[in-house]
This record gives C-alpha cells, sequence and structure tokens, in this order.
C-alpha cells in the first residue's frame, strides 16, 4: 500500500474533474482517463485516510455505473481543509460555491 499524499490526491481529483468535463465536449472516451485519475486518488489516501479513500471510491462506481457525477469541489476544499489549507472564496469572486457537506 502506498503512503498517502493529500496533494497527490487533490491532483488527481482535479484532473478527473477536468476529463470529466472534457468527456460532455466531444471526447467521450475521456469519462474513462477520469475514472483511471480518481482510482489514484483512491489508492494516494487508503493507507492514512481510509474513509476518504472509500469515498473517493464510492464516486468512482458511480461514474463508472453511469449513477451520479462527483461534486469535485466539494471533495476537493474538504481535503485541503484536511491539509490544514483551509478555504475561503475571494469576496470579488463570481464563482459561488455551495458545499453539499
Amino acid at each position: 500500500m502506498r503512503t498517502s499524499c493529500l496533494k497527490c490526491v487533490r491532483k488527481h481529483l482535479a484532473q478527473a474533474s477536468i476529463l470529466l468535463d472534457e468527456s460532455h465536449l466531444g471526447y467521450p472516451h475521456h469519462k474513462w482517463f477520469a475514472i483511471g485519475h480518481l482510482a489514484e486518488a483512491e489508492s494516494e489516501s487508503l493507507l492514512d485516510y481510509p474513509k476518504l479513500s472509500l469515498e473517493i471510491r464510492e464516486m468512482r462506481v458511480n461514474l463508472i455505473e453511469n449513477k451520479k457525477e462527483p461534486n469535485f469541489d466539494d471533495i476537493i476544499i474538504r481535503v485541503c481543509k484536511i491539509c490544514g489549507d483551509g478555504y475561503k472564496l475571494h469576496p470579488l469572486n463570481s464563482k459561488k460555491i455551495k458545499l453539499t457537506t
């Protein structure tokens, strides 16, 4: 089992998000690249953050089974908080993110 790295978890989640967007923009096979990055994020978190790993696995399985697309903003922000990076939108930011948890 690999050592957990939350920076790598965030990187793989971000890449999965971008690839999933591209899967809706004319590259449907990019969904599978996104699923691969979710598997990497899952593996990167397993040793020290097993609950996070299970949540990412559930996201991956739901995506494979076409049940539900992941809320990447929510999980990346939560991982930032675990890292102690905190998270706060700049007051002039036009993008409004509502966390689901």
